[in-house]
């Protein structure tokens, strides 16, 4: 398992997994939905690129939470992400 840390940022912002990449694999459409909660109803938040990396935040079945934008949070979904170290 890895190592936790707790950081705080403007937002107070949530635990991130040290050393745990997310990194978005190629989609039928050339780029991935990044969402607001881990569903595919949930709101759309951003759009990531294939090739792309991002700090692992969270993980609940079939979805990562990402840190992208320096500050920002969102969800991915695991069918077209991997996680790297």
């Amino acid at each position: 398992k890895s190592a936790t840390i707790t950081t705080t940022s403007k937002n107070n912002s949530s635990t991130v997994v040290k050393s745990i990449m997310i990194k978005i694999k190629e989609t039928p459409t050339g780029w991935l939905r990044v969402r607001s909660e881990p569903s595919v109803d949930a709101s759309e938040s951003a759009k990531v690129n294939p090739g792309e990396s991002y700090a692992l935040v969270e993980e609940q079945p079939n979805w990562y939470k990402i840190l992208y934008n320096d500050e920002q949070e969102g969800w991915v979904a695991a069918q077209y992400s991997e996680k790297v170290n």
